[in-house]
């Protein structure tokens, strides 16, 4: 007696599109994926029909739509033959054509499920992937494993990595995940800040690779396979083949295949739009603006009569001491309560990140600039908020940066919220109802004003 002949893939693949598999073909089609993963690669790319769908619309010609889905799906997987699209059309007839594409619909969306569901079952997640909107709002979030890569345009994208490895994205931009600690850039650049669990992240180039040391630094890939690697913050180690280079804060080097490495400019401006995403800042407005990618050194001596600042200061700092602070919950200080004070207590093993809120008007003090009012969201809760300078003061050691901690500055005498303003002059700050977002209205001008944001890392 001769077996019985092996399942048609492509049949069944055809029958999961239109609906018309029966029970024991379903089941031989989930055989078949679950021993292929080869054949699970090919469903997949018959089954990304994110964009087709995305524009899916009630009444729409049943033939349209499946031309649509299935000319997508030949894009995606890189093939120009109408065969497939034709083979599907056939399938609809007008008679039924709501419940056909309706079938199409829904057998497409379980199908993309299921493997993927196979797929997470064979990598453990290693990062979460998010895609963020003009806006700087969180569209999309995914669980990603090794060997995950991605192909993205224009926009703004973040991966963080379960080791605590923040890597912010601007496409165009092609990457691949390596493993948990370590990924590749084919063409784009990122920014990726990386604390003690993290250290010895790796960022591979088609003609070099740089290893973190304990930093924040930024990455940008060029077809041409050559690379740019700028340290913002701490030390890196960069290599083109035999030649290996530590690189330190305000450092830059270049590597361009047989030419190894080189030293450039450091030029910071290409991560304006990453630099603030790896930092946990998602969205400012107004005349609040995040600042411009760059050491310490060189944010500790910003001035504007333009804007207020989102200056990022320490990261990663032990929870290990109290502090105090006027706001540790939504709404707006000084209406709300103008004696406001509260000590917070450490939580063992937590650590603290903070953001100095800051105007810091161009050349001597003396000078009235007006009113400035803004906000800035950031991608988790605010813990508390220092808003005066006694607060603002008491807290300057254990998170703020040297360069511009000295209160004893006459630029700094009226830091903070000034609570003797005339009410036709107010200063305000009001924390959302989700407590990401921070509102600041500062008449500044006259000296350096500025408030404390503190979030907890992780």
């Amino acid at each position: 007696m001769k077996p019985a002949p092996a399942p048609d893939f492509q049949a069944l693949l055809e029958g999961l599109i239109d609906g018309s598999l029966s029970p024991k073909e379903l089941v031989s089609l989930s055989e078949l994926l679950q021993a292929n993963s080869n054949l699970r690669r090919a469903a997949l790319d018959h089954l990304a029909l994110s964009e087709a769908l995305s524009g899916l619309a009630p009444g729409r010609d049943p033939e349209a739509i499946v031309r649509a889905i299935t000319e997508h799906v030949i894009h995606v997987a890189g093939g120009s033959d109408q065969l497939f699209v034709s083979q599907v059309i056939q399938r609809v007839s007008f008679r039924k054509r709501l419940l056909t594409a309706a079938a199409a619909v829904t057998f497409f969306a379980a199908g993309i499920f299921a493997l993927r569901m196979a797929g997470l079952r064979e990598q453990p997640m290693v990062a979460e992937f998010m895609e963020l909107d003009a806006g700087g709002h969180i569209v999309t979030t995914s669980e990603v494993g090794q060997g995950f890569k991605g192909t993205l345009g224009a926009g703004l994208y973040r991966l963080d990595f379960k080791n605590g490895a923040i890597v912010a994205i601007e496409g165009p931009a092609n990457f691949e995940v390596l493993s948990p600690t370590a990924m590749r850039l084919n063409g784009g650049q990122l920014n990726a800040w990386c604390p003690e669990p993290a250290h010895g992240f790796e960022v591979v180039t088609a003609s070099g690779k740089v290893t973190d040391l304990g930093t924040a630094f930024g990455v940008s890939a060029r077809p041409d396979g050559s690379a740019d690697y700028m340290v913002m913050d701490g030390l890196v180690e960069v290599s083109a083949g035999k030649d290996v280079r530590r690189l330190p804060e305000g450092g830059a080097l270049t590597s361009s295949g047989k030419a190894g490495l080189s030293e450039t400019e450091f030029n910071p401006a290409i991560f304006t739009r990453t630099w603030p995403l790896s930092y946990g800042i998602l969205a400012t407005e107004g005349k609040v603006l995040p600042a411009p990618p760059s050491t310490s050194a060189q944010l500790a001596v910003l001035e504007s009569n333009e804007a207020v600042m989102v200056i990022p200061e320490k990261r990663y700092v032990p929870f290990d001491k109290p502090f105090r602070a006027e706001m540790i919950a939504p709404g707006t200080f000084p209406d709300d309560d103008p004696d406001a004070g509260y000590t917070l207590q450490p939580i063992p093993g937590a650590r603290l990140r903070s953001y100095l809120i800051r105007f810091n008007p161009v050349g001597a003090p003396g000078v009235f600039n007006g009113m400035f009012q803004g906000s800035v969201t950031f991608d988790r809760p605010v813990l508390a908020i220092c808003a005066q300078k006694s607060f603002l003061d008491d807290t300057d050691a254990t998170f703020a940066e040297p360069e511009w901690a000295d209160s004893e500055k006459a630029s700094s005498r009226f830091r903070g919220i000034d609570l003797d303003q005339p009410w036709t002059q107010p200063d305000r700050v009001r924390l959302s109802e989700d407590s990401r977002t921070v509102h600041i209205l500062f008449n500044a001008g006259l000296s350096t004003d500025d408030i404390r944001v503190i979030v907890k890392e992780g």
